[in-house]
Parts: C-alpha cells; sequence; structure tokens
C-alpha cells in the first residue's frame, strides 16, 4: 500500500503519522506505516540529491539509521545500481528497470531496520511543489 498527502496540521510529524495511521485502520482496516516530511526537509532531501533527475529515487524514513548498519549498506556492490545514505535520506541510481533492483525498499527496510518509502523524483518534485503552493495559501 502507498500514497501521498499533504495536509498542514500545528501537529508535530510525529503526531502527524499516528493520527493518518489511526484514521487508515479506522477507515479500512489497514495498519500502515506513515513517513511525513515537511516542505523544507523535501527541499532539502532534493537539493543533496548527489545523483540528478533522472532515475534518482529517495527513500524517506522517519526513524533514525544506524550507522553502522548504513555504512555496511553503502559498501556492498550493487553493480550499475548506486546507493548513496545521508541522515536525510537514502538516495538511489537505478539507471535500468526499477522493477528489476535489489534496492527496493524492502530490501532496504530489512537492511537498515526502519520502516520507508520510496519515491522517484518526479513524484517528489510534484509533493514539493504542492506542499509550497499548499504553504503560500493557508499561512
Amino acid at each position: 500500500q502507498s500514497g501521498n498527502v499533504v495536509l498542514q496540521s500545528s501537529l508535530s510529524p510525529t503526531e502527524i503519522a499516528q493520527k493518518v495511521r489511526t484514521v487508515i485502520f479506522e477507515k479500512n482496516g489497514s495498519d500502515l506505516p506513515v513517513i511525513v516530511k515537511t516542505p523544507a526537509e523535501i527541499q532539502a532531501i532534493l537539493a543533496e540529491n548527489p545523483f540528478g533527475e533522472e532515475r534518482s529515487f529517495f527513500t524517506l524514513t522517519n526513524d533514525p539509521l544506524n550507522k553502522t548498519f548504513a555504512l555496511e549498506l553503502e559498501q556492498q556492490d550493487f553493480g550499475e545500481d548506486l546507493l548513496k545514505i545521508t541522515e536525510k535520506a537514502i538516495y538511489l541510481y537505478i539507471p535500468t528497470n526499477a522493477a528489476r533492483t535489489k534496492l527496493t525498499n524492502n530490501f532496504i527496510e530489512e537492511k537498515l531496520n526502519i520502516t520507508a518509502t520510496t519515491r522517484n523524483f518526479r513524484t517528489l518534485t510534484k509533493l514539493l511543489a504542492m506542499g509550497l503552493e499548499w504553504e503560500k495559501y493557508n499561512l
């Protein structure tokens, strides 16, 4: 299950994640993790992208990263696929078919012991634009 929501709230990101998760569970019975990022955080993630726009993917989490796990994962060879981990995001460059990469969201979650979601450059850019537009008219 995956989806995107843009909203404005006075709640903290942790509180938003908990409330949205509860609503999803109450409405359809699915207990799904919710990752929350502000427009400023998304801007910083996009600005820090080491791979450029084409074929870039961004794995996002609310969880703190274990530096040992992150270093071990970064040192692995994934062939043409590249991975860079920072405190803001896990950056992926997948030059061919993303459906065939080993660097799936599930793989990254398992290796880093986190809950995460992965979005491509186009989706993250659209979410940022929507968030900035929302902020512009609702502040």
